[in-house]
């Protein structure tokens, strides 16, 4: 049966779940079941679906790729797990999705299947398709020495020698009067398991000396020429010898994560809740620090670790996890590298207003659907070196879904109960182990850090689930809204100013509050709550942002819970009498001071003679000296010099005096609750950006229409999806010295061969070597 006509069978909830778990078939829908059956059968869709099965599946499909069509039985003894149950299982999996079809207890691989396994179980060609290589004398010959003669066709004399190397008698019987040496040589070989061999100089199958065990085994059919200098091992010949099964210790059962036990539910949401806040200060800091131009790149791109660290005391979090935000801020959208630098995008002026809960959620969205492992950046290379953030980091698998399964599985756990870390990345790699690759770093280190990352967004916390996971895995936006809301409070708008000149929030702080302290006072990273402290040199800083000093008391004065106490008023007055007392003109070394004093106090000073500063009138002073450096040698000094012209540094404080409209509404005043759609922000940006998520709502109309299909195609369904019309942008995929291989056009004949047009010229393509044929634009 065709396997179009296989799925006609299917009723709406098998065909529900097979559009569900392959989204990419949902392209197909319009054009009924046979458009469907085609697009299922290439090598792309199967390969899509494979990158997400379990180990179990994918070891029963490289069993059947291996010998089909066969019955479960037959697979289970071929991998020797004595676990029929299991394989039924896998296979019923595999048929679900459309990847096998069973009929009659016996399953076939559905479509370009076989292609998708160059080795399967490590195993090479088998002797019928390496017998393509062999002349019908040689094969003759071949099939007399083993005692497999007498076929009719070719064919049937390839099929004959197979089944003969395959039995475990046969092969026992062919090598008993092989010479010294032979067994040995064949016996490492299977255990490399269908390696290629080299040949020797001049080899020929019409001169075989019967003495060299290497030679004997060609002559045998044991090892079967593919050129002139290389040989194979026929995979009969391992599965033969292979008494056990060629997998007898995979894992065919699902592992289920054991819980341990963690600590109490009301600790683990406290933790949680505390590190989320931390975390979203931190990120607010850095992103404010973008925003003011302040954070330096290498000149290969990206930020260093110097750099990280310099990052990492401003924010009060380690180095580690300065490099995680600075990724999640570009996997959110909010900043982005450009040539020299990085910036923020227009998202994060949208950003800052939302809530304090919704600022959350928009980081832990992007994390989700991040499309790297965010904890590259600052881990080590191969070679040793750091990584830095921002850069060029390769793809690690499908990390995206490979994190929203580890999701799913940690946040099955009860209250109360924690997760070993170990068991964790076992029961996780055990579901989809392709998404975690393989290599450097290992699929255990990618777990490690996805749950390192977890617990800095306050996700998890001593290796248990926040309340938060749960909402996250099951993607109810408003109950995770919910509990972010109660976990993270409101934005506060006020402070406790004191005496010794430091600021004390009773909570987070908004945006704009601690954006404007930022300017006027430093942020005290090891508090445990927002504190601020009021210096010199930090008023001298809001001065050369464009306060004044009627400003900054004005400021302070509506945002502190009992006023602005007197010695930060002496304070901001004081720095408000020195400031811009000496002017440094915008050329080469002119000072300019208010008074004689001043001037002569400058040119006694030890750096007047370093950087050769002399007095030309009585309140100037001249040298060859950038006025840049000036401005911060004098400042050194412990002057409050400005650099006349020069924008945010002009003359005096009050000659750019910046206001601020105090009846504009305060950010607890705004409606931060923003909705998530097309006006307020693009409609990707909050939710998970996992490759083709199918919508229920479309999968539910897509099976309306297949159910509704009227029905049966008249013929044989077109060779390799043969569906495309003439003059139309194709990708087809072919085999091309025993790799798949992929070419771009547009078909311009279709016959013996699919004829393309493409930069290069004209292209064809023999119909035999065609796997599949794709249109790209659907």
């Amino acid at each position: 049966m065709r396997f179009a006509d296989h799925l006609r069978q299917w009723d709406p909830d098998a065909l529900t779940h097979l559009l569900t778990a392959r989204p990419d078939l949902l392209s197909a829908v319009d054009d009924g079941f046979d458009a469907v059956a085609r697009r299922a059968s290439t090598p792309m869709s199967l390969g899509r679906c494979l990158v997400r099965s379990d180990v179990a599946m994918l070891v029963v499909a490289e069993a059947l790729v291996l010998t089909h069509p066969a019955t479960p039985a037959e697979l289970d003894e071929l991998l020797g797990t004595n676990d029929l149950t299991s394989v039924i299982g896998a296979l019923e999996r595999l048929a679900a999705l459309g990847v096998v079809v069973i009929e009659g207890g016996v399953a076939r691989p559905v479509g370009a299947l076989t292609d998708l396994f160059l080795r399967p179980l490590g195993l090479g060609p088998s002797f019928t398709e390496l017998a393509t290589h062999l002349s019908s004398s040689t094969l003759d010959d071949l099939a007399t020495r083993l005692g497999a003669g007498g076929a009719r066709s070719r064919a049937a004399t390839a099929r004959a020698i197979a089944q003969r190397l395959r039995a475990t008698s046969g092969l026992s019987a062919a090598i008993a009067d092989a010479p010294l040496g032979t067994a040995e040589m064949l016996e490492a070989l299977i255990d490399q398991r269908s390696p290629t061999v080299g040949l020797p100089a001049g080899f020929s199958y019409q001169r075989l000396p019967e003495d060299d065990p290497l030679v004997w085994l060609l002559s045998h059919g044991l090892l079967v020429a593919i050129d002139d200098h290389h040989a194979e091992l026929p995979a009969e010949i391992v599965i033969g010898a292979s008494s056990n099964g060629l997998a007898p210790t995979a894992a065919l059962r699902p592992i289920a994560l054991q819980p341990v036990t963690g600590l109490p539910a009301e600790t683990v949401s406290a933790s949680a809740a505390d590190r989320a806040s931390r975390t979203l200060e931190a990120t607010e800091a850095l992103l404010r620090q973008i925003e003011a131009g302040d954070v330096a790149t290498l000149k290969a791109g990206g930020i260093g670790a110097r750099e990280i660290k310099r990052l990492a005391k401003l924010t009060g979090i380690d180095d580690r996890d300065v490099a995680r935000l600075l990724e999640l801020l570009f996997e959110g959208r909010l900043i982005v590298p450009t040539g020299s630098g990085v910036t923020v995008t227009p998202l994060a002026a949208r950003w800052w207003q939302l809530s304090r809960a919704r600022r959350w959620i928009v980081l832990v969205r992007a994390w989700l659907g991040a499309s790297v492992f965010i904890s590259q950046a600052l881990s080590r290379t191969d070679e040793g070196k750091l990584r830095p953030a921002l850069d060029d980091h390769e793809m690690l698998a499908a990390a995206g879904s490979a994190r929203r399964g580890l999701v799913d599985l940690a946040s099955g756990l009860a209250s109360g109960e924690a997760f070993d870390i170990d068991q964790l990345a076992e029961a996780s790699v055990w579901r989809c182990p392709n998404l975690w690759g393989v290599g450097h770093p290992p699929p255990e280190h990618l777990v490690d850090w996805t749950v390192a990352e977890a617990e800095l967004l306050g996700l998890v916390a001593q290796n248990a689930p926040a309340p938060t996971l749960a909402a996250l895995a099951s993607d109810d936006e408003a109950r995770l809204h919910e509990l972010a809301a109660a976990m993270l409070g409101e934005d506060q708008g006020h402070v406790m100013l004191q005496s010794d000149l430091t600021a004390v929030a009773l909570g987070p702080l908004s945006p704009r509050v601690a954006g404007v302290l930022g300017e006027m006072a430093d942020r005290i990273t090891d508090s445990a709550v927002p504190q601020f402290r009021f210096s010199e040199t930090s008023i001298r800083r809001a001065f050369d942002r464009g306060w004044g000093s009627e400003g900054v008391v004005e400021f302070l004065s509506a945002h502190a819970l009992s006023g602005v106490p007197q010695p930060l008023s002496y304070l901001i007055a004081d720095v408000e009498r020195r400031y811009g007392s000496v002017r440094i003109l915008d050329t080469r070394g002119v000072i300019v001071t208010e008074d004689e004093a001043t001037a002569l106090e400058i040119a006694s000073s030890s750096r007047a003679a370093r950087l050769g500063l002399r007095i030309i009138a009585p309140t100037v002073l001249i040298g060859p000296v950038e006025p840049r450096r000036l401005l911060d040698e004098l400042r050194a000094e412990g002057l409050f010099p400005v650099i006349d012209g020069v924008d945010g540094c002009a003359g005096g404080p009050h000659a750019a005096v910046r206001l601020i409209d105090l009846d504009a509404p305060e950010p607890d005043d705004l409606d931060y609750d923003i909705e998530f759609d097309a006006e307020s922000l693009p409609a990707d940006w909050t939710g998970p950006a996992l490759d083709e998520m199918a919508l229920a709502g479309e999968v539910a109309d897509a099976v309306g229409i297949l159910v509704d299909d009227p029905g049966e195609m008249s013929g044989e369904e077109p060779p390799h999806g043969l569906h495309l019309l003439r003059n139309r942008a194709a990708v087809v995929t072919h085999r091309r010295d025993g790799q798949l291989v992929e070419a771009r056009g547009v078909v311009v004949a279709i016959g013996d061969s699919i004829t393309l047009l493409n930069e290069s010229g004209v292209e064809d393509l023999p119909i035999d070597s065609v796997v599949a044929v794709e249109d790209p634009s659907r």
